[in-house]
């Protein structure tokens, strides 16, 4: 089985200790606990169990433990180490994140999914965030993955041991690997050994943008969209608004359909056009919404939108498409859609991105269309596009070796 290990026994940095104000692990960042946030990375990288370090519980490890509960976690309470290795086999996989820290969800997951290892930071600037040292050049990030054996050597050490740090070394004397991670989100602050009890907006933002990962600008149309998304996603999900955009490409999308029934090509274009960035702002929303959940299958829903819009584009594109005979009129723009969703799925990286811009797609072929000049258009993007697919096919040629 493998389970996470955190702790919410640390007290608030200061004199006066854990009465000065709320333990670390329940300090909020983004609308959540860190211990909330911890759970939610437990839960990505596929844990089944949570074992808590706590003294007892009460109202904040109460919200945590129903937390974990809707993501389909087991959440147990330990008072003591004897009785978390009570809890731990040596056959289970342990994942440490340390008390108080919040991790970059894509970050971690990335560099724990795979095998076990101790995450690290370059010292610099790690060590002045108070990172704890590792080595000569780097500090321990606070987050590890190890065999559950570690846990009963913790037998050997004295009682009040801390069990991170304990862990940490046990690990590395088993001989685990040290990844080092790019320093950029302790720089940018979505990678915190402490979160203060007043996080800057500009922090929190960087965070959830890191989290949701929008479109690059090789796709221009869909890169500017979503970040317009992500910020009214930032200020509007979750509440009444939810749903706003979802609504908004149902109409447009509706309206466009009407367009096409009304044969005018141009008004269906920039009616899609706005449906697109609605739809697209949908997806926004609903990655934000989701974020921290644990994983789960996409639903069809978004996937059918996606082709209602390529359809709705082929029939708008097809009826001021002039050819002879006439059903190329339509198979033209068919061609042309599907190399667009080709090259989505199997383009290098960054062009894959930009094929799938529907938004920069249509805002291009928009005056073109008002102008009546589709069908040079349709034919020109269809050699682009074809000529772009076997440019990548080419660099990807595999090269046979013998054995």
């Amino acid at each position: 089985m493998r389970l996470a290990l955190l702790s919410a026994l640390a007290d608030p940095p200061g004199p006066g200790g854990a009465s000065a104000g709320e333990r670390p692990a329940f300090r909020r960042f983004a609308g959540k606990s860190v211990l909330a946030h911890q759970i939610d990375c437990a839960a990505h990288l596929g844990c089944e169990r949570v074992l808590c370090l706590a003294a007892a519980l009460g109202p904040d490890l109460g919200a945590a433990k129903a937390h974990a509960e809707r993501a389909g976690l087991r959440f147990d309470i330990v008072e003591s180490i004897p009785r978390l290795q009570a809890r731990v086999t040596a056959d289970d996989e342990v994942i440490l994140i340390e008390d108080g820290i919040l991790p970059d969800r894509a970050a971690l997951i990335a560099g724990l999914s795979e095998r076990p290892a101790v995450l690290a930071f370059p010292q610099d600037p790690a060590l002045e965030l108070g990172f704890e040292r590792l080595d000569a050049t780097r500090a321990w990030s606070g987050a590890l993955r190890t065999r559950g054996d570690s846990v009963a050597r913790l037998a050997d050490l004295p009682p009040d041991c801390d069990p991170g740090s304990s862990l940490l070394r046990i690990a590395l004397q088993a001989g685990a690997r040290v990844i080092e991670l790019d320093p950029a989100p302790l720089v940018e602050g979505t990678w915190q050994r402490r979160v203060e009890r007043r996080t800057s907006r500009a922090t929190e933002w960087r965070w959830v943008m890191r989290q949701v990962r929008p479109a690059p600008f090789a796709a221009p149309g869909r890169a500017l969209v979503e970040r317009l998304g992500l910020r009214w996603a930032h200020d509007a999900a979750g509440g009444r608004w939810r749903r706003a955009p979802h609504a908004a490409a149902l109409v447009a999308g509706s309206l466009a359909a009407l367009a096409a029934v009304a044969a005018s090509p141009v008004t269906g274009l920039g009616l899609l056009l706005a449906a697109s960035c609605a739809l697209t702002v949908a997806e926004v929303f609903d990655r934000a919404e989701a974020l921290g959940a644990p994983p789960r299958k996409p639903g069809p829903a978004m996937a059918l939108a996606g082709l209602l819009r390529d359809g709705l584009l082929v029939w708008l594109v097809s009826l001021q498409v002039m050819t002879v005979p006439g059903w190329l009129g339509i198979l033209l723009p068919l061609v042309l859609v599907g190399l667009l969703r080709l090259g989505e799925a199997t383009a290098a990286p960054r062009a894959r991105a930009l094929f799938g811009d529907r938004i920069l797609f249509l805002a291009a072929l928009m005056p073109l269309a008002y102008l009546g000049w589709s069908t040079i258009a349709v034919a020109a993007l269809l050699l682009l596009a074809s000529g772009s697919l076997l440019w990548s096919a080419r660099g990807r040629r595999t090269q046979l070796t013998p054995d």
